[in-house]
């Protein structure tokens, strides 16, 4: 995908569609899930490729708890070129899984060539749209986290939060980074006072 030069980027894309009921994973992918991997190493006249995932979705199966997307997703990727006056050709060597009853591990090898002749109207709209679903960093006066301590449930680590300025807290999902294999599943709500949510 190509939806032409901003600033000294391409704004590019990855579109993976999968058959109805089949998924795949984001980078956190949950208890059994594969999250993607990227190699953009055999590109040429590419500085750095920047893959930004749009908000996933968190789901159950026999598997346990997943998170990822359904159908499809479109992963926009920032190519910054080595030289802004050539065009850049992206090489991409992905791994990735989807899953449905049964989990299929899947290599794909993409090349696409980034030129003022490859720019697509279409590309440019499902791009817009992908890149409003990419997280974002809001201010501390917006939304932020006021504390943040270790617990113990039923015998298990957890991680308790009180978040200030969260609007719905009932229908709001928490996403969780870490290093390693750690996972954190769907966030429990313990309770609200004012503008505070735990």
């Amino acid at each position: 995908m190509n939806a032409g030069r901003q600033g000294e980027a391409w704004q590019s894309g990855l579109h993976i569609t999968m058959q109805p009921g089949w998924k795949t994973y984001w980078r956190v992918p949950g208890d059994g899930g594969v999250p993607p991997q990227f190699d953009w190493s055999a590109s040429d006249n590419v500085k750095t490729a920047n893959v930004m995932m749009p908000l996933p979705h968190r789901f159950s199966d026999e598997n346990g708890e997943g998170i990822g997307y359904k159908s499809e997703v479109v992963f926009p990727v920032d190519v910054t070129p080595i030289d802004a006056s050539k065009p850049a050709t992206v090489s991409l060597k992905m791994f990735y899984a989807v899953c449905n009853d049964i989990c299929v591990p899947v290599q794909a090898e993409v090349k696409h060539m980034l030129n003022a002749d490859t720019v697509s109207a279409s590309d440019s709209f499902r791009l817009k749209q992908a890149r409003k679903a990419v997280p974002v960093p809001v201010s501390a006066g917006s939304l932020s986290v006021t504390e943040m301590k270790q617990v113990s449930i039923d015998g298990k680590p957890a991680i308790e939060m009180a978040l200030k300025g969260m609007k719905h807290p009932s229908a709001v999902d928490v996403f969780v980074e870490a290093q390693g294999t750690t996972y954190f599943r769907k966030p429990e709500l313990i309770g609200q006072s004012g503008d505070e949510t735990i």
